[in-house]
Protein backbone atom coordinates (compact mmCIF):
# COMPACT_ATOMS: atom_id res chain seq x y z
CA UNK A 1 0.00 0.00 0.00
CA UNK A 2 1.36 3.41 -0.97
CA UNK A 3 1.88 5.92 1.80
CA UNK A 4 -0.95 8.38 2.32
CA UNK A 5 1.32 11.39 2.11
CA UNK A 6 4.93 12.39 1.73
CA UNK A 7 7.33 12.94 4.61
CA UNK A 8 6.73 16.67 4.47
CA UNK A 9 3.83 17.67 6.73
CA UNK A 10 0.68 18.86 4.99
CA UNK A 11 1.72 17.62 1.56
CA UNK A 12 0.44 14.76 -0.53
CA UNK A 13 -2.99 13.21 -0.68
CA UNK A 14 -4.59 12.92 2.79
CA UNK A 15 -6.00 9.42 2.26
CA UNK A 16 -5.06 6.17 0.47
CA UNK A 17 -5.99 5.66 -3.18
CA UNK A 18 -8.37 2.84 -2.17
CA UNK A 19 -10.41 5.33 -0.12
CA UNK A 20 -10.45 7.74 -3.06
CA UNK A 21 -11.72 4.95 -5.33
CA UNK A 22 -14.45 4.03 -2.83
CA UNK A 23 -15.63 7.63 -2.63
CA UNK A 24 -15.51 8.11 -6.40
CA UNK A 25 -17.47 4.93 -7.10
CA UNK A 26 -20.14 5.83 -4.51
CA UNK A 27 -20.65 9.24 -6.11
CA UNK A 28 -20.74 7.81 -9.64
CA UNK A 29 -23.31 5.23 -8.53
CA UNK A 30 -25.49 8.05 -7.17
CA UNK A 31 -25.02 9.98 -10.43
CA UNK A 32 -26.14 6.96 -12.46
CA UNK A 33 -29.07 6.22 -10.12
CA UNK A 34 -30.24 9.82 -10.49
CA UNK A 35 -30.19 9.44 -14.28
CA UNK A 36 -27.58 12.15 -14.69
CA UNK A 37 -25.04 12.17 -17.50
CA UNK A 38 -22.39 14.01 -15.50
CA UNK A 39 -21.64 15.78 -12.25
CA UNK A 40 -19.65 19.01 -12.06
CA UNK A 41 -18.36 19.42 -8.50
CA UNK A 42 -17.47 22.95 -7.41
CA UNK A 43 -17.85 23.12 -3.60
CA UNK A 44 -14.46 23.08 -1.91
CA UNK A 45 -15.47 20.57 0.77
CA UNK A 46 -16.78 18.14 -1.82
CA UNK A 47 -13.70 18.63 -3.99
CA UNK A 48 -11.43 17.80 -1.04
CA UNK A 49 -13.53 14.76 -0.17
CA UNK A 50 -13.37 13.45 -3.74
CA UNK A 51 -9.80 14.36 -4.64
CA UNK A 52 -7.71 15.26 -1.61
CA UNK A 53 -7.05 18.74 -2.95
CA UNK A 54 -8.15 21.49 -0.58
CA UNK A 55 -8.20 24.27 -3.13
CA UNK A 56 -5.60 26.61 -1.73
CA UNK A 57 -5.67 29.46 -4.13
CA UNK A 58 -8.94 28.25 -5.60
CA UNK A 59 -10.94 30.95 -3.86
CA UNK A 60 -9.77 33.25 -6.62
CA UNK A 61 -10.13 30.80 -9.49
CA UNK A 62 -12.65 27.95 -9.77
CA UNK A 63 -11.40 24.39 -10.20
CA UNK A 64 -14.38 22.16 -11.04
CA UNK A 65 -14.13 18.39 -11.02
CA UNK A 66 -16.07 16.77 -13.86
CA UNK A 67 -17.30 13.24 -13.16
CA UNK A 68 -18.95 11.11 -15.84
CA UNK A 69 -19.92 7.46 -15.25
CA UNK A 70 -17.52 5.16 -17.10
CA UNK A 71 -14.84 7.86 -17.45
CA UNK A 72 -11.91 9.07 -15.40
CA UNK A 73 -12.68 12.23 -13.44
CA UNK A 74 -11.21 15.40 -14.88
CA UNK A 75 -10.10 18.45 -12.91
CA UNK A 76 -10.32 21.76 -14.77
CA UNK A 77 -7.74 24.00 -13.09
CA UNK A 78 -5.87 27.22 -13.66
CA UNK A 79 -2.58 26.58 -15.39
CA UNK A 80 -0.94 28.39 -12.46
CA UNK A 81 -2.34 25.78 -10.00
CA UNK A 82 -1.61 22.67 -12.07
CA UNK A 83 1.46 21.53 -10.13
CA UNK A 84 -0.23 21.98 -6.74
CA UNK A 85 -3.26 20.00 -7.88
CA UNK A 86 -1.04 17.19 -9.19
CA UNK A 87 0.86 17.14 -5.88
CA UNK A 88 -2.16 17.11 -3.55
CA UNK A 89 -4.82 15.29 -5.53
CA UNK A 90 -5.72 11.74 -6.53
CA UNK A 91 -7.08 13.00 -9.84
CA UNK A 92 -4.78 12.09 -12.70
CA UNK A 93 -6.52 13.85 -15.58
CA UNK A 94 -6.17 17.62 -15.53
CA UNK A 95 -7.18 20.17 -18.13
CA UNK A 96 -5.92 23.69 -17.62
CA UNK A 97 -7.16 27.16 -18.43
CA UNK A 98 -5.28 30.44 -18.30
CA UNK A 99 -7.96 33.11 -17.96
CA UNK A 100 -11.08 32.77 -15.86
CA UNK A 101 -13.29 33.84 -18.77
CA UNK A 102 -12.13 30.65 -20.57
CA UNK A 103 -13.36 28.32 -17.80
CA UNK A 104 -16.83 27.71 -19.25
CA UNK A 105 -15.46 26.89 -22.70
CA UNK A 106 -12.86 24.51 -21.26
CA UNK A 107 -15.49 22.70 -19.16
CA UNK A 108 -17.79 22.44 -22.20
CA UNK A 109 -14.89 21.02 -24.23
CA UNK A 110 -14.30 18.32 -21.59
CA UNK A 111 -17.99 17.39 -21.56
CA UNK A 112 -18.06 17.24 -25.39
CA UNK A 113 -14.97 15.03 -25.33
CA UNK A 114 -17.00 12.66 -23.14
CA UNK A 115 -19.79 12.67 -25.72
CA UNK A 116 -22.08 15.06 -23.85
CA UNK A 117 -23.64 18.28 -25.11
Amino acid sequence: MAPMCSGIPLTGVPFPRSEYERRRLNVLEAVANAGLDALVVTAHGHLRYLSGYDGSGGYFAPFPLIMVPGRSPTFVVRQYDEQAVRSYSCIEELVTYTHQQDLGKVCADVLRRYGLQ
